[in-house]
């Protein structure tokens, strides 16, 4: 036993112990030494070896010594009275090739494991999460009520979904989605207020390589609340519908502010504003959230005449 213990102690994946069931026969326990310390063998007392002992679990023919081989599985590999050097790690090199990746006497390199990826790490044995295929979604230019959303693309894609994380605020609401290289492309567009964006073309158009403006999310918003915009996930698809990995940009912070009175939020307040507020006083339209927000004038939570006139006298001050 001492020279298969002696011969795989530097392998972590082979853990190797005693077990006597009559531990003062030939040596006492302070003879063995102290369990597991200084690189001694772990050594266990079991006792007599009747009853619910490992003898009695794994003995063979109720021979000494018995030698019992057990796999990563927990599960009995091999057991034999008798054992030399050469059957022992005969037996461990089997069950160390069963047990494969886990088994491997390797310190954890950190990285990106997959070969597709622009950094990947031939030493790296964890992914680490890092992996980077060169194509990534990210926010671009936001103006009042529209964020553009861009694509940095290695590949050609011909499909794209993405979700922002719309759904878990009520101060903003996504609209619709059109323009950029999408809309070029002949792409449909579709999105819910769940925060769902989904293109693809009708005609298996793809979208080039490169870096583009893909398409503007716009969308209705309350301007009180600062609003925190995020990629919940996203997907890319190649021209037989296969996934394309992509990276998702950081997230953004909305906070523009209201303005008073610019309800068609053109950052004017004039004549255009003093019509969309007479229409929502005598109910002939429905104001958005936002509409509403800038049109309440006096912030009663009621828009008629008196927000009207404070509109009108505040555009006639400031001509």
């Amino acid at each position: 036993m001492e020279s298969i213990e002696n011969y795989w102690e530097d392998n972590s994946a082979v853990v190797s112990f005693t077990a006597l069931f009559d531990i003062g026969q030939p040596y006492s326990c302070t003879q063995w030494g102290n369990v597991n310390q200084n690189d001694i063998p772990i050594i266990i007392n079991d006792g007599n070896g009747f009853g619910n002992h490992f003898f009695n679990w794994f003995e063979t023919g109720s021979a000494v010594p018995s030698f019992v081989f057990i796999d990563h599985t927990m599960t009995v590999y091999y057991k034999s009275n008798y054992m030399s050097l050469g059957t022992a790690n005969n037996k461990i090199n089997q069950m160390l090739n069963n047990c494969g990746a886990l088994c491997d006497d390797e310190p954890d390199v950190f990285g990106c494991t997959d070969e597709d990826a622009q950094n990947y790490n031939p030493d790296a044995n964890v992914d680490d999460g890092s992996c980077n295929f060169g194509m990534e979604l990210s926010f671009g230019t936001i103006t009042t009520g529209a964020i553009d959303i861009n694509l940095s693309n290695l590949l050609p894609i011909s499909g794209f979904q993405f979700n922002l994380n719309v759904n878990e605020s009520e101060n903003l609401i996504i609209l619709e989605a059109n323009g950029g290289l999408a809309e070029m492309s002949g792409y449909s567009v579709s999105t819910s207020e769940m925060g769902v964006v989904l293109g693809f073309s009708f005609d298996g158009t793809e979208i080039p390589s490169g870096d583009h403006h893909l398409t503007t999310i716009y969308f209705d918003s309350d301007y009180y609340f600062e609003s925190e915009i995020c990629f919940e996930s996203g997907i890319l698809s190649d021209s037989n519908g296969d996934e394309i990995p992509v990276d998702l940009g950081d997230c953004i912070i909305y906070d523009e502010p209201l303005l008073l009175g610019d309800i068609n939020q053109d950052g004017v307040i004039n004549v255009l504003d003093v019509v969309l507020m007479v229409n929502f006083a005598l109910g002939m339209t429905i104001p958005s959230n936002s509409e509403f927000l800038s049109a309440d004038f006096n912030q009663d939570g009621i828009i008629n005449v008196l927000d009207i006139v404070q509109l009108v006298n505040t555009i006639l001050a400031e001509s």
